[in-house]
């Protein structure tokens, strides 16, 4: 009995720590807007019908790293609106059309038809409150952050929020990419959809080839390797669920849940990460340099700059300069 009450008084303080600590997995995917995403990936929904976010490589910032991208917002053709199972937009038309079988009693005998429920997933925009400007290395390599981030919420159909009316375009709002944002009313089949097969904790329980909802579920840990992550796919029999996949990450890298990008790995031996061929860069030192406050992603270009909002950190290194990204975690805070 007494060795019983440790063991349990043990595991109550790591969870008490891991609950301070502040770090925790993500429940769902998140998309910042101009932030760094981990290729490959497929585009989401927002909370305007007629745009979506998209992982799009930017070559210019990171030559070393070509599995990361910039989450971009665009825009669906007049006439057309982002369908999230569909991965694409479809005219209003079909969009109409599929609403209204759904809406029928024989809603049951089409696929693309989600399951009754007494909640349903929306893309919430939140608005972080403005953080202080870093300058590393001098006021013409400033980053002052206040973004916009994207992410699916699980609310009750009857509460405000599944109710709400569309915002007239008055009350749009401009992105930090400079684009109008207008959140509004979407129909149930353009929505997210959760895997009627998942029980449980989702991505808690991830391991690969488990079931998940590809729509909702981010990228998770593989417990067999902290050099891969899961990341959930759509299955090719079924709309709405999709099977734990196992990816690489990039040579000397290994995956950051909460970042949600695989990061350089601090704990191998020193390498350096394969160099591009398509455009001239800086001699890279011989051994990554260390971030000071951040986890290291890869290196400047010749201009300092970083894809997303990781900063430059120029230090030295075996008497060499090095110039490497370090990238923030930051929880995120609603105002």
């Amino acid at each position: 009995m007494h060795r019983l009450l440790i063991a349990i008084s043990c595991l109550t303080a790591f969870a008490v720590a891991d609950s301070k600590s502040g770090e925790e997995t993500p429940k769902y995917w998140r998309a910042i807007l101009g932030d760094i995403c981990q290729l490959p990936s497929f585009p989401r929904a927002t909370g305007d019908p007629h745009r979506y976010v998209e992982c799009v490589r930017q070559s210019t910032y990171s030559a070393d790293r070509k599995d990361l991208g910039i989450w971009l917002l665009r825009e669906c053709l007049p006439g057309y609106e982002f369908v999230a199972s569909a991965r694409r937009c479809k005219t209003i038309r079909s969009v109409k059309r599929q609403q209204e079988l759904c809406d029928s009693n024989n809603a049951t005998m089409y696929q693309f038809c989600p399951s009754n429920s007494s909640t349903e997933f929306l893309v919430e925009e939140i608005r972080e409150a403005p953080r202080q400007c870093a300058c590393p290395n001098g006021e013409d390599n400033c980053v002052c952050p206040s973004p916009e981030i994207l992410e699916p919420v699980n609310v009750p159909i009857n509460s405000e929020k599944a109710r709400r009316s569309p915002i007239s375009v008055s009350n749009c709002q401009t992105t930090t990419t400079q684009q109008q944002y207008c959140p509004q009313q979407q129909p149930a089949i353009v929505q997210p959809q959760p895997c009627p097969l998942v029980q449980g904790g989702g991505v808690q329980n991830a391991q690969y080839q488990g079931i998940c909802s590809w729509m909702i579920d981010p990228l998770a840990v593989d417990p067999q390797s902290r050099t891969h992550y899961l990341q959930c796919q759509p299955a090719p029999n079924n709309l709405f669920c999709g099977r734990w996949q196992r990816m690489p990450c990039a040579p000397g890298t290994m995956f950051d849940v909460q970042a949600q990008v695989c990061v350089w790995d601090t704990q191998a031996a020193p390498a350096v990460l394969p160099q591009a061929t398509a455009a001239p860069m800086p001699q890279a030192p011989q051994a990554p340099c260390s971030c000071v406050g951040g986890v290291q992603i890869g290196s400047c270009n010749q201009n300092y700059q970083c894809p997303g909002q990781s900063v430059c950190q120029v230090g030295q290194n075996a008497g060499q300069q090095c110039m490497v990204c370090c990238y923030f975690r930051r929880k995120s805070l609603r105002i």
